[in-house]
């Protein structure tokens, strides 16, 4: 169960609750609502895909058959505390399975039997061929504009926007306040974060006016050129964006590097294990459906 909703459509009673469970999942994941909230056309489609998925699950179990045992007490009942959970009380929870065409002997005969095709997917995956260091330096070479990292930079700003409508936004008037603050930084007489929250009409200004590490691109091209220029710890003459006018400080240079092969190994094994895994786990299945006629 994923939701807690009012039903426009008689509970579908004469549903099997592993398909009740099932277009329940679809609906939520497809479109947030749960079935009983789509339309009558929609609602059947679901049901139509409920039903086949239901048919390759159970060719999955029986494929399977003597390698998952039945699903511990203990992790059905920590399954279904967790649906439990989502609900204000036992009256809701009710309420709930029934406006989804179920009750809570149909949601455990459900929940048992996703808990099973959990199992059986597990089971198929560790069967997929392993990958191994070999496999994971090819792919490195292959790929070393991956594990390149350009130059970032970490930097603050203040700024002063423009408006005409307001007396200290004008060009004139904002032009005046951006300077001086940047006079009382140049001088020391200061902070720049203490300036920034001060004066600055940017939401980084509860930051101190942090702008975080930064890539190249990431800010309009007017301010991205500027602070590429500036060296570590300095402050930028005022710079204009389609913003306002900026005063720009370079905080910290990370200069550009190449993740090495040893360290790159251990990520690349992981992901090149799961591509493994999920091609040899949906060539499993196509063969499955292809038995079944789906």
């Amino acid at each position: 169960m994923t939701t807690k909703a009012a039903s426009r459509r008689p509970a579908a009673a004469r549903l099997a609750p592993e398909i009740a469970y099932l277009a329940l999942d679809m609906a939520m994941e497809k479109h947030h609502k749960p079935l009983s909230e789509l339309s009558d056309e929609i609602a059947e489609q679901l049901l139509g895909e409920a039903h086949r998925r239901f048919r390759l699950e159970r060719r999955m179990l029986a494929s399977t058959s003597g390698l998952v045992g039945q699903v511990p007490a203990s992790t059905l009942q920590e399954a279904e505390n967790q649906v439990r959970e989502r609900y204000a009380d036992v009256t809701e929870f009710r309420a709930d399975l029934e406006r989804n065409g179920m009750d809570i002997d149909g949601l455990r005969v459900a929940l048992r039997h996703s808990l099973r095709v959990e199992a059986v997917r597990a089971h198929v995956r560790q069967q997929a061929p392993a990958v191994d260091e070999v496999d994971a330096s090819l792919y490195y070479q292959a790929h070393r504009d991956d594990f390149s990292l350009p130059e970032t930079r970490v930097a603050s700003h203040i700024l002063v926007t423009i408006n005409p409508a307001y007396a200290e936004n004008t060009e004139t008037a904002a032009a005046r306040r951006i300077t001086d603050v940047r006079a009382q930084i140049a001088d020391n007489k200061a902070s720049f974060d203490d300036l920034a929250m001060r004066h600055s009409e940017c939401p980084t200004a509860l930051e101190g006016g942090s702008l975080g590490r930064l890539r190249r691109g990431a800010l309009y091209p007017e301010l991205d050129k500027v602070l590429f220029t500036l060296g570590e710890g300095e402050l930028s003459d005022v710079v204009r964006s389609p913003l306002g006018l900026h005063i720009l400080r370079c905080d910290r240079i990370h200069s550009p590097r190449v993740i090495d092969e040893e360290r790159a190994l251990p990520r690349i094994l992981a992901m090149l294990e799961k591509r493994q895994q999920d091609a040899y786990e949906q060539a499993w299945m196509e063969a499955l459906q292809a038995e079944t006629g789906d």
